[in-house]
């Protein structure tokens, strides 16, 4: 089948994208037997690299992922133990074709506790001792992922090979049907907490090859299917709407729209294949809409998604035997990152995780496992170098099965941490020396330069930052602030440093600001936020290559005000020019009537600034705003929202590629304070035939009191290509009131 253009959220990456693309994978998972089985990870005292079958064994793993990996939130709401679903809900059911989550919160810091787990026959589950958790200096715990599906028929792994692989810890493997019991254990063996749940038999669908195989790595000329079996519950037969959604967008909340459907599958006695087609690039997960009402039913239509970070299935190109290069530093959310701050009180940015969705496919892809290291840097890495890890333990962390991808895991907690200059390498065949195209480096910063994977901030020199414009934990309703401040030399070097940065992490979404040299002593940037709580990290390197940073809370309520009817939110990584655009109902694509951008609609970075564009009535009230043309960003951040609703109507939401290399790009679409779709743009480029990107429309009913709605769309081409009158002439105003023919 030809390649298709995504009705749905098209990904783009997160930082940088890999410089070799690399194989990312899914849930190569089925039904029968589950199997307990865990990495222990041992973050700070202790190395799991090789356990239980020598330096290139996977030892006593499972195919399993771990979760999302969210901090404190920095109340203290007691001791808790819960399991999670796929969509990082707590429940007390899973199904037997997914993974098993829990998640651990305020039970003391820095503590060793075991997690067991009892069957409905009242034995325990491999291992019997235990899943090993350790507590951060929150008393959290990472949510692990422990348990996985492995079928014979279905996986790259059968049953056989993974019980040789498993260690003669005492318990049994099958997870069943019925009621299990979770315990967490305290070093004294007295049960702190305890959890039941209940595994059921489902319908569910899953990702696949032509004749129905797990599969969940992809090339773009293979074709993805996606495979409905009802289990042991109950599908009727009829023919059923097959929905995609970007891997990277966040819950898909009960009664969240879906964009358009991608394919219909037809069931019959209980079973249905629908091919989905060829795709270019991106992380996708499935929904089959059961309801037939194009909103997600929890309960009723089926969802495949090992939770946020773990695909229904990856595009990737073939493996091959040059390096593999990305970005792999990350901080808790997945965000990828090239300062870390030792003082940083944030959870969210103050540990280096390692997270990796490659898209270039590694030479060894049969693992469970990978091993993490943080080593010094290298500007050139060779077959055979040695790794030498400069932490306290090399980390082990599950993979999904012939695709290595993996989900934010921790490798440095922020207690351990030392200054200086690293990269992060994945060693895909845990042999403890560097294979070009098979293992994974991170060498690079966000702009793509070899001169560090990360740095580690020295925290002798915080005080030589002063953050003069704000206060840490400073509240205010602002899309976007001016941060200035004063950067010294005293306590590192007599020079002033070679260049600062910005990075704003909010959660799950994170960019980073280039501030230049401040060889004044002085700098100074227009940062555009993310809704709620941002972590700010101001960091300047110094010509003997020290790094000092500082780290402040801001909270923008903007986003979540009740006066907000809709918003869009452009992101894209890169140091390039990419601009937002809205066109109200009926209006034309680049019309300075119809068409809200940086030329006729920015209105400042509190949002009080006056524009030209007048869509309602007298005032400016109910006119579209810009808060800001984000034109020399590191990573870019732009919001267009409406307070008033003008007229009713479909709204559409446009992305222009205004200068600049090539880039990735996607665009979170809010209505009121929840965000219902990410879609990605994928890589566009100015003056090519990925110019434009259509993001897609927002319908809106009922004025100020009314309601909207959002279709996905994702499809690029040139500016002509959304023009009303293609051909004609196009004066596109440069930045600067110049005009530019296109």
């Amino acid at each position: 089948m030809p390649v298709r253009s995504l009705p749905a959220h098209r990904e783009a990456g997160r930082g940088t994208g890999w410089a070799s693309r690399a194989y990312s994978g899914g849930k190569a998972m089925q039904k029968n037997a589950l199997f307990v089985s865990f990495v222990l990870a041992l973050l700070m005292a202790m190395s799991v690299a090789g356990c239980g079958g020598g330096g290139n064994g996977d030892g006593n793993i499972g195919d399993f992922f771990d979760g999302d990996l969210g901090g404190s939130n920095g109340e203290d709401t007691g001791p808790s133990l819960e399991v999670r679903d796929p969509n990082d809900q707590t429940t007390t059911t899973v199904n037997i074709d997914e993974p098993l989550t829990v998640s651990v919160e305020n039970v003391g810091a820095d503590v060793h506790y075991r997690l067991r787990v009892t069957g409905p026959n009242g034995e325990l589950l491999h291992p019997g001792d235990g899943f090993l958790i350790v507590t951060d200096e929150d008393g959290d715990a990472l949510s692990h992922t422990v348990v996985q599906h492995l079928d014979m028929d279905q996986s790259s792994m059968s049953q056989t090979a993974v019980r040789a692989a498993q260690t003669g810890d005492q318990g049994v493997g099958a997870f069943a049907v019925g009621d299990h019991l979770l315990e967490l254990v305290n070093d004294g063996g007295e049960v702190v907490l305890e959890r039941g749940f209940t595994v059921t038999d489902n319908p569910y669908v899953f990702c696949a090859d032509s004749s129905g195989t797990a599969e969940a790595s992809f090339t773009s000329a293979e074709s993805v299917h996606a495979q409905v079996t009802q289990a042991g519950g109950t599908i009727e037969d009829g023919t059923y709407d097959v929905h995609l959604i970007s891997d990277l967008n966040p819950v898909l909340f009960n009664g969240a729209g879906l964009p358009a459907a991608q394919g219909t599958v037809s069931v019959s006695d209980g079973s249905g294949i629908v091919d989905l087609g060829t795709f270019d690039d991106g992380a996708w997960d499935v929904v089959v809409d059961i309801d037939g009402d194009d909103r997600f039913t929890a309960g009723t239509d089926l969802l495949s998604r090992a939770r946020r970070l773990h695909p229904c299935f990856v595009v990737q190109d073939a493996s091959g035997s040059t390096s593999i290069t990305g970005q792999i530093a990350a901080d808790a959310g997945g965000n990828y990152r090239d300062v870390f701050d030792p003082l940083a009180a944030s959870a969210d940015v103050r540990d280096v995780f390692a997270y990796m969705t490659p898209e270039q496919q590694s030479q060894v892809t049969e693992r469970l496992a990978v091993d993490h290291y943080v080593v010094d840097h290298q500007d050139t890495w060779s077959d055979g170098d040695t790794l030498s890890d400069v932490t306290t333990a090399v980390e082990s962390s599950p993979v999904q099965s012939n695709a290595l991808t993996t989900a934010p895991w921790r490798v440095w907690p922020r207690s351990a941490l030392t200054s200086g200059c690293y990269d992060a390498v994945i060693d895909a065949n845990r042999n403890g020396t560097y294979d070009a195209g098979t293992d994974f480096v991170d060498n690079i910063d966000n702009a793509g330069a070899t001169s560090c994977g990360l740095r580690v901030a020295n925290p002798s020199c915080t005080d030589n930052i002063t953050i003069t414009s704000h206060q840490d934990g400073d509240q205010f309703q602002s899309t976007a602030i001016t941060l200035a401040g004063t950067v010294s030399a005293s306590g590192t070097t007599s020079e002033m440093p070679d260049s600062g940065q910005v990075t704003i992490t909010s959660g799950r979404e994170s960019t980073t600001v280039n501030l230049g040299s401040a060889s004044s002593g002085d700098f100074s940037a227009d940062l555009p936020l993310f809704a709620g709580a941002n972590q700010l990290t101001v960091s300047f390197l110094y010509p003997d290559e020290t790094t000092c940073a500082k780290t402040i809370t801001l909270t923008n309520g903007s986003a979540a005000s009740a006066n907000v009817k809709f918003r869009a939110q452009l992101l894209w990584d890169g140091d390039t020019d990419m601009d937002l655009h809205l066109v109200r109902p009926g209006g034309t694509y680049w019309n300075s009537t119809d068409d809200c951008y940086y030329a006729n609609c920015k209105v400042g970075l509190d949002g009080s600034g006056s524009n030209s564009v007048d869509w309602g009535e007298a005032g400016e009230e109910d006119d579209p705003k810009l808060d800001v043309d984000c034109i020399a960003c590191g990573n870019g951040v732009e919001n267009t929202w409406l307070n008033e609703i003008p007229q009713d109507g479909t709204y559409t939401v446009y992305v222009d590629a205004f200068s600049g290399s090539e880039t990735d790009v996607r665009v979170g679409i809010f209505i009121g304070s929840s965000q219902v779709a990410t879609v990605n743009c994928g890589s566009m480029s100015s003056g090519s035939n990925t110019d434009t990107c259509r993001v897609g429309t927002i319908t809106w009913s009922g004025g100020d009191d009314g309601t909207g709605s959002f279709t996905a769309d994702g499809s690029k081409g040139s500016e002509s290509t959304y023009q009303s009158a293609p051909g004609q002439l196009l004066l596109k105003p440069l930045k600067g009131d110049v005009y530019e023919r296109r």
